[in-house]
């Protein structure tokens, strides 16, 4: 138990390549054991049958743990035709998790590019805000001069009016002066 726990922690600090090959080696291994006890026993087998009526127990022992390794062998194939799978998908898996990733620094991306925006589109506003109000400001300008023109106008109006009766007056005082001949003298005539 507590070699499983050390194990554990020293498989923790590995990236998935690096679990992966440990893990194909392990299972290389696996593999190999049952296949040299089969040779061995094999061995051991044609010596017992060497050997005569004393080596037959021995052959029977020897054949059932032959069967046992061939078994062991076919559960070794099995386990490293499921781990390959499983290295398949977990292949996939960091594939999955790598676009995911490329994905996720995209939009990061994607929102920092908004944002530079938005705060383009803000100063931008501001300024037309700013333009705004002094368009504001120069239209108020603009009427209080008009104000104060009109304001004149009616003056010069009423002024002119004033003039004009002034003018008839004096244009009605005027017809009443009489020239003589060459002496150029006025006289007032009643």
């Amino acid at each position: 138990m507590l070699e499983t726990q050390r194990d554990t922690i020293e498989y923790g600090d590995m990236d998935i390549s690096e679990m992966e090959a440990y893990i194909k080696h392990t299972v290389d291994q696996n593999e190999a054991y049952p296949a040299g006890l089969y040779v061995a026993l094999t061995d051991g087998s044609l010596e017992a049958a060497r050997a005569g009526e004393a080596g037959k127990g021995f052959a029977v022992v020897a054949e059932e743990l032959r069967s046992l390794a061939s078994r062991s062998a076919e559960a070794a194939r099995e386990t490293t035709v499921l781990l390959g799978e499983t290295v398949g998908s977990i292949d996939e898996g960091t594939r999955a998790a790598q676009e995911t990733s490329e994905s996720m620094l995209a939009v990061v991306t994607h929102a920092d590019e908004m944002s530079g925006l938005i705060d383009s589109i803000a100063e931008n506003t501001s300024r037309q805000a700013e333009g705004a109000a002094e368009i504001a400001h120069g239209i108020e300008q603009i009427s209080s001069v008009v104000d104060s023109n009109a304001d004149n106008a009616q003056r010069s109006a009423a002024a002119s009016e004033e003039l004009s009766g002034q003018a008839e007056m004096l244009k009605n005082l005027v017809a009443t002066f009489k020239i003589r001949g060459a002496e150029n003298r006025l006289l007032y005539a009643r």
